[in-house]
């Protein structure tokens, strides 16, 4: 199962599942129409991206118990190091390919103020000699 973590809106965070296409629907409103492949809407949301990779590596562990009535300790060992190595590798991936609004986000939900800087600064960066220390 191919999932992803979206940030929802300013305050939460999400995982959608991916629906594969080409089956055709078999209930329902649509019944006899082909699926389409697409991203499905969140089930649940966190405020946290933390709680949202924890809750994906979950699934993951989850899919990889799927079909079997009870998993050995080697497989469940198995299972949880490819899950977090996968969850660690999106989550990176996600920071990676993600502009500034993301990591402004991230700063704010730990309780930091970030500013535009239209009151006053310029830059995010402070000036290393300081204004009116002239030297001459």
């Amino acid at each position: 199962m191919k999932r992803r973590i979206i940030r929802a809106d300013a305050l939460n965070w999400a995982i959608q599942e991916y629906q594969t296409g080409g089956d055709t629907i078999d209930r329902g409103r649509y019944a006899g129409q082909t699926r389409q492949a697409k991203w499905k809407q969140p089930e649940a949301f966190y405020p946290r991206l933390r709680d949202a990779a924890v809750d994906m590596a979950n699934e993951i562990i989850g899919d990889a118990a799927q079909g079997e009535i009870a998993l050995t300790g080697q497989q469940l060992v198995v299972a949880i190091e490819l899950a977090e190595k996968r969850t660690r590798e999106y989550v990176n991936s996600l920071f990676q390919a993600q502009k500034d609004d993301l990591l402004i986000g991230i700063l704010q939900e730990r309780g930091y103020t970030v500013t535009t800087g239209k009151k006053g600064r310029t830059s995010y960066v402070e000036d290393e000699a300081g204004e009116g220390s002239e030297e001459g």
